[in-house]
């Protein structure tokens, strides 16, 4: 049923702007009378209710649904005393460590770090956070993941601009008595709607990607400051690079936290 309604809500959206169109038309060249604008009214009419009967099972998608930086956790990132090193599925019940930014491309069940979980709470949000970096900086991983809501609507309604401004080209150019370049303006300036809208909703992906990378950056520089100021040197290894997916954290010698 929901593509059903996908497919109902586009055939009301073509409706309104054939009813666009043949109304230009007639206006455009004198043909406007009582019957031009009751045939506009009850195609408008048809159109309005296929978009009703459409937005039942079809809701507007927003990319904001694949957001998962807000799951909960059942792991605190500081350990409790006398905690040991925990195995590497132990990663999945911590957290997100930015969970105020959204993360519409994570996959929190692969971005994790290849190696247990040490005892120590600077390295826990590094190397968790250097694992889901490393997804952002491996181009093939990234594009890979960057399947936003809304491209669908943009193509389809990208596909009537074009026929809708292919017709207002060839009516300015027609010399004939009957001029059609109203009703396919009209109808150009509708479809714009749903054309934006999806654009809007598409293009927010990419920026809400961008958004969530620099936070990660940004948390890892700060997390490796506070890793360098360790008594005896720093532990968390060099910042996250592109090709590192799984991510894999650097040894820690034995003595320098719990085995």
């Amino acid at each position: 049923m929901h593509a059903l309604g996908f497919w109902l809500k586009v055939v009301a959206a073509m409706v309104a702007a054939f009813g666009l169109a043949g109304l230009g038309f007639d206006v455009e060249n004198g043909y406007a009378d009582g019957g031009s604008w009751t045939a506009f009214v009850l195609v408008e009419a048809v159109a309005t209710g296929l978009a009703l009967l459409g937005r039942r099972w079809h809701e507007a998608e927003s990319v904001r649904w694949l957001d998962v930086a807000d799951r909960p956790g059942t792991r605190r990132f500081r350990p409790s005393a006398n905690a040991r090193w925990l195995p590497r599925g132990a990663w999945l019940e911590f957290p997100d460590p930015l969970p105020e930014v959204p993360d519409v491309t994570g996959e929190p069940e692969i971005d994790i770090p290849d190696e247990g979980v040490p005892p120590d709470h600077t390295l826990r949000r590094l190397w968790l956070v250097r694992a889901q970096l490393a997804a952002h900086l491996d181009q093939p991983t990234a594009r890979a993941r960057r399947k936003f809501p809304g491209a669908r609507t943009l193509a389809i309604a990208s596909a009537g601009l074009g026929v809708a401004a292919v017709f207002v080209v060839g009516g300015s150019l027609d010399t004939t008595s009957e001029r059609f370049v109203l009703g396919p303006t009209l109808a150009c300036v509708f479809l714009l709607v749903p054309f934006t809208r999806a654009l809007l909703a598409h293009t927010e992906g990419f920026a809400l990607v961008a958004k969530r990378k620099r936070a990660l950056q940004q948390a890892e520089a700060r997390l490796m400051e506070m890793d360098s100021k360790r008594p005896g040197g720093p532990l968390g290894g060099p910042a996250a690079g592109a090709g590192e997916v799984p991510y894999t954290p650097p040894t820690v010698p034995p003595e320098r936290l719990p085995s």
